[in-house]
C-alpha cells in the first residue's frame, strides 16, 4: 500500500484537483490518495500562508499517514515547489515525486517563471474586489482544453466562497514562490517532471531547464495549459503508470 500525497499551486486547494484524484484513486484502489491543502488554502483558509517554503514543509510533514512508509507526492506549480523542498530537508521521506510546471529562481529568469502577457494580469488579481472577475481570469490564464469555463469558474467560485483566501495569505504564497532555489544537490528521489509547451502562465522552458540540471526524465505535453491536471488528467495517469511500471519491470 503507498500513500499518494496531492499538492496544488499558488491560492489552489485540494478541491482544485478537480476530479484527478478520484481517477488516481481508481487507478490505484489499494492505495490512499491524500490531498493535503497549504497553511492558507482550503481546511486551513483561516491561516496566514507563511513566506518561506521551509515553512510549508515543516506545516505539512506530519499531516500524512504515519503507518504507511511508501509515499508518493504530485506537486503542481508552487506544490511542486514545495515537494522539492520536502524531498530536500527529508530526503528519505518519499519513494518518488512527479513535479509539474514548477520552476525555481537560479535557473530560469523571472519573465519566464511568469510570462510578461500576465504581468497585468496578477497585479488586478491583487487589487480586484470581485471573487467572480478573479477566478474567470486565472482560468484564462492557465486552462487551454475545457470548454465548459462557466461552469469550471462556477465550482472555483464555491470554493473560494467556501475557503477564502486572503490577499495576505497570496501575496506570501506569491513572495516565497518568487524566491524559491531549486536546492544545489541532487536527491536520491527518483524524480519525474511533466510539462507543457503550451503553458501561457509559465514557460515551459522552466520545466526543461529544471529537468538538465538534475538529469531528470520529463514529459512534455503539447496543448495543456499550466492547470495539467485540469486540462490533461488522463495524460497525466499516462505517465504515472508508466513510470510505476517500468519500476515493477525492474524488481
Amino acid at each position: 500500500m503507498r500513500e499518494w500525497i496531492l499538492l496544488r499551486g499558488l491560492i489552489r486547494e485540494s478541491a482544485h484537483w478537480m476530479g484527478f484524484e478520484k481517477l488516481l484513486q481508481q487507478s490505484y484502489p489499494n492505495d490512499k490518495v491524500h490531498c493535503l491543502d497549504l497553511p492558507g488554502t482550503g481546511e486551513y483558509f483561516q491561516l496566514t500562508s507563511p513566506k518561506k517554503v521551509s515553512e510549508y514543509v515543516n506545516f505539512l510533514k506530519d499531516k500524512s499517514s504515519q503507518n504507511i512508509k511508501e509515499k508518493i507526492i504530485i506537486g503542481i506549480s508552487f506544490g511542486g515547489m514545495i515537494s522539492i523542498e520536502w524531498i530536500n530537508q527529508y530526503p528519505d521521506f518519499f519513494h518518488k515525486a512527479f513535479i509539474i510546471n514548477s520552476s525555481f529562481s537560479n535557473i530560469s529568469p523571472f519573465y519566464h517563471r511568469l510570462r510578461p502577457d500576465n504581468y497585468i494580469s496578477i497585479l488586478k488579481l491583487f487589487l480586484q474586489r470581485s471573487i467572480q472577475t478573479q477566478e474567470e481570469t486565472i482560468f484564462k490564464m492557465t486552462v487551454n482544453l475545457k470548454n465548459n469555463s462557466n461552469q469550471i469558474v462556477s465550482d472555483w467560485l464555491k470554493i473560494q466562497e467556501k475557503h477564502p483566501v486572503s490577499k495576505k495569505s497570496a501575496f506570501n504564497q506569491l513572495l516565497a514562490s518568487s524566491k524559491y532555489r531549486l536546492p544545489t544537490n541532487k536527491p536520491q528521489t527518483p524524480i519525474i517532471v511533466l510539462g507543457t509547451t503550451a503553458d501561457r502562465l509559465v514557460h515551459s522552458q522552466c520545466s526543461l531547464e529544471f529537468a538538465k540540471k538534475w538529469d531528470l526524465k520529463k514529459y512534455i505535453h503539447s496543448e495543456a495549459g499550466h492547470d495539467l491536471s485540469l486540462d490533461a488528467p488522463e495524460w497525466i495517469l499516462e505517465c504515472i503508470k508508466r513510470e510505476v511500471n517500468l519500476e515493477n519491470q525492474d524488481h
